[in-house]
């Protein structure tokens, strides 16, 4: 039986034993072979399924090779280097490929997925769909045979028999009928068995082979072998330029490792030559070790890391991501060693105020520290000031004294003069010429506001002459507390948590663009200069004036009066950010000077803006009702007008019209508080 490859047709209507045994094999056959070809379709679907992924992965990288341009490296900003154009050609190249790829997957899908699928859809569901129906009839033929010869003999049944006659003919054909069709598929199957196994194959070839005659008529060119050529003799190269480069480097990593051994010894050992301490240093940096008391008795030495910056003795902790100020190196500062009995290379800084005990790793270092922090104390004495700008002065003496009071007036903040610049040089960058031309040149940076003491013996020159001017900078508590408390008399009063990041000299009075080039390159000095601590403030927000007071001890930093304020915003990006336009004028003759303060808001820099914008328009109000008692022409009656409600005069009014308003209203009245439309104006 097993050998046989056939089933005989004529054996059909038979029906015996032998035939059913040998077409019970044929159907175990074909069900092997439906699970096997079922199993053979998984696995070409996965050879065109990673065929056309390996299309897209192809196209995506040539894509990605394409945003290489697009990428803002610093290091490679060249548009025509030699990487981006070899990377260009790859690209093109790889999506010559990518369409190469995708064309044999196409192939792939015709010539080898099509043959199984139509196989196993029609040969294979088509042959068990038959064999179904051959042992329903094959059923049917017995149960009708059987009920025919359960007819008795009686004439009485004759017609039962004749009907029980009929339906074993037409069982019986439909039997035949059927058997015949079912074993001559069963037949065909054994030839269409080597179609169905070889067919998708050679599919599978024929697409390979096609697709490696396309790229190898398109790769196997001279301008193809020529750019491989090219690329592969650039890559050696830079692979023998980074072998040489390799060698350098151990080489000098050994050098260095040489040269560093006595850095590895807390302290030298006798057998190893004598380093004596560079005493000619004006900066350090390195850890120490810092004594500090608790409750005037527990003594702990904790190891910081200190360095100079400027005129200052910086240090950052472990916890810490920015320096904080130890010390000001003025010529106040002495260091010297000091002995301990528990500890050794001890020196102590002394300002007469305050003293730092600092413990270094050893003697060397010890004396190093000294005398770098006694170098940078007698360069802060002996540095030239800052030229003082030529001033027109009136011949007469009370002029002069009224234009010495102007720059000490609580309304404008001073540059740093001569002792201060030595005393703040910490806070004091030279900043090149901006690229966008906004700014001055060299214009020195302000980081922190001025202390209350700083202008002291300005005080005490008022004070001699008479004259009793306000010092915004030495302020008792009371005082400000005696402010804040009669708020209820103000029409206007708010307050708001800030951090001054630093204020520079401007060209212009106004101006958005002014004001982002002046943050950016505060916060650029701020980095480079790695001045990162800030002390809060706190912004008080009248209608009459706007203050910077010291929340710990209430004195106040700094006051501007809103005449003085000519523009401000927030940065249209970062919304904390704040900044202000201050103008100041020393005396008649000489031209005005504009200053720039840039602010962090603890919360939204907006509301700073909505705030100074209700004090602008409030004393723009005052001011009306104080003129028309005075009849102020008509003239500037309607340039005031204009400044009040801009919108619905000049809807699309500029900056410059607004300017020539302003103008007109000084000119017509010179008054302290005809100031206030000025900055009315651009609220």
């Amino acid at each position: 039986m097993p050998g046989l490859e056939k089933i005989h047709l004529e054996d059909a209507w038979e029906d015996n034993p032998q035939t059913r045994s040998l077409v019970a094999l044929f159907e175990q056959d074909g069900r092997t072979l439906k699970k096997y070809i079922e199993s053979l379709y998984d696995h070409c679907e996965q050879v065109l399924n990673a065929q056309r992924e390996l299309a897209d992965a192809t196209n995506n990288l040539s894509r990605h090779l394409r945003i290489y341009e697009d990428q803002s490296f610093p290091l490679d900003t060249d548009p025509d280097s030699v990487l981006r154009s070899t990377l260009r050609q790859i690209s093109s190249m790889l999506d010559e490929v990518s369409s190469w790829q995708q064309m044999c997957a196409t192939q792939m899908a015709d010539g080898m997925m099509f043959p199984l699928s139509r196989f196993i859809d029609a040969d294979l569901t088509e042959i068990f769909t038959m064999g179904e129906m051959f042992h329903a009839s094959c059923n049917e033929l017995k149960q009708a045979v059987g009920k025919f010869c359960k007819v008795p003999q009686r004439r009485d049944n004759e017609k039962q028999r004749q009907d029980t006659r009929d339906d074993v003919y037409t069982t019986s054909k439909k039997f035949h009928k059927m058997a015949l069709h079912y074993y001559a598929s069963l037949n065909a199957l054994q030839y269409k068995r080597k179609i169905a196994l070889i067919e998708p194959l050679l599919g599978y070839l024929h697409s390979l082979k096609s697709h490696f005659a396309v790229g190898y008529e398109a790769l196997n060119t001279p301008e193809v072998e020529s750019f491989l050529s090219n690329i592969s003799t650039s890559v050696q190269g830079v692979q023998a330029e980074l072998g040489q480069e390799t060698q350098k480097t151990v080489e000098l990593i050994e050098s260095i490792e040489k040269q560093s051994q006595h850095l590895y010894y807390a302290e030298l050992p006798v057998d190893l030559p004598y380093i004596p301490p560079n005493t000619g240093l004006s900066q350090k940096s390195g850890y120490l070790f810092q004594r500090t008391k608790f409750a005037g008795m527990v003594t702990k030495w904790e190891q910081i890391y200190f360095y100079t910056v400027g005129g200052y003795l910086m240090s950052i902790s472990k916890d810490e991501v920015a320096g904080s100020s130890v010390m000001e190196l003025d010529i106040k500062v002495a260091a010297q060693a000091l002995e301990q009995e528990d500890r050794r290379n001890v020196f102590q800084i002394s300002n007469g105020k305050k003293v730092v005990i600092l413990q270094a790793i050893n003697e060397r270092e010890r004396d190093e520290w000294i005398a770098t922090i006694n170098n940078i104390a007698k360069e802060s004495h002996s540095c030239q000031e800052y030229p003082k700008p030529v001033k027109q002065l009136s011949k007469d003496r009370n002029s002069q004294k009224s234009v010495e009071k102007s720059e000490r007036s609580s309304n404008y903040t001073p540059s740093p003069t001569s002792s201060e610049a030595g005393e703040k040089s910490s806070f004091y960058s030279s900043q090149p010429s901006s690229p966008m031309g906004h700014l001055l040149p060299d214009i020195p940076i302000q980081f922190d506001m001025f202390s209350p003491s700083d202008n002291t013996r300005d005080e005490q020159e008022n004070s001699k002459d008479g004259t009793s001017v306000s010092n915004p900078y030495d302020q008792s508590p009371t005082s400000v507390t005696t402010e804040g408390s009669t708020n209820s008399t103000n029409t206007f009063w708010e307050v708001f948590a800030v951090r001054f990041l630093g204020s520079m000299q401007v060209p212009n009075d106004r101006g958005e663009n002014l004001i982002f080039e002046t943050m950016r390159q505060i916060m650029t000095a701020r980095a480079i200069h790695g001045v990162f601590k800030m002390s809060e403030s706190h912004m008080v927000i009248s209608n009459s004036c706007l203050k910077i007071v010291d929340p710990s001890h209430q004195a106040i930093k700094a006051t501007f009066s809103l005449e003085d304020i000519s523009f401000w915003t927030g940065h249209k990006d970062n919304n904390r950010l704040i900044g202000f336009i201050t103008r100041s004028k020393s005396d008649c003759e000489s031209p005005p000077t504009f200053h720039c303060y840039i602010f962090e808001a603890h919360l939204n820099a907006q509301e700073i803006c909505n705030a100074l914008s209700t004090a602008a328009n409030i004393a723009l109000k005052k001011l009306l009702e104080n003129k028309n008692k005075e009849n102020i022409p008509e003239a500037s009656m309607e340039n005031l007008s204009i400044a009040d409600n801009p919108s619905e005069e000049q809807p699309t009014k500029t900056l410059e019209h607004k300017q020539e308003s302003q103008s007109n209203v000084i000119a017509t009245e010179d008054s302290p508080s005809a100031g206030n439309e000025n900055k009315v104006v651009e609220a």
